[in-house]
């Protein structure tokens, strides 16, 4: 497919809600956690998603999911997952 027929079906918007990158904006400082390198992956993420780069956006994705557990206070994302409570549907 060529480049300029791919972008046009790129999805317009970010990937990350505005909302969300502000909260963790003011969390920094609150704890131990450098949350700059996480903030830099979510820009890029938005970045290349509204590009419509999708396996980068899944790459960028992965190492943003690796950031979650210690915002979180868990050692894995197996034990930030259990530590919620979730409806019958979401635990499978």
């Amino acid at each position: 497919m060529p480049a300029a027929r791919q972008r046009a079906h790129a999805p317009s918007g970010s990937y990350v809600d505005t909302q969300v990158i502000a909260a963790i904006k003011a969390q920094q400082g609150a704890d131990q956690f450098d949350r700059s390198k996480l903030l830099r992956l979510i820009g890029e993420l938005n970045d290349n998603y509204a590009r419509g780069n999708s396996y980068a956006a899944n790459a960028l994705l992965r190492a943003i999911l690796d950031h979650i557990p210690p915002l979180l206070g868990c050692a894995s994302f197996a034990a930030a997952v259990n530590k919620y409570r979730w409806n019958r549907t979401d635990q499978r």
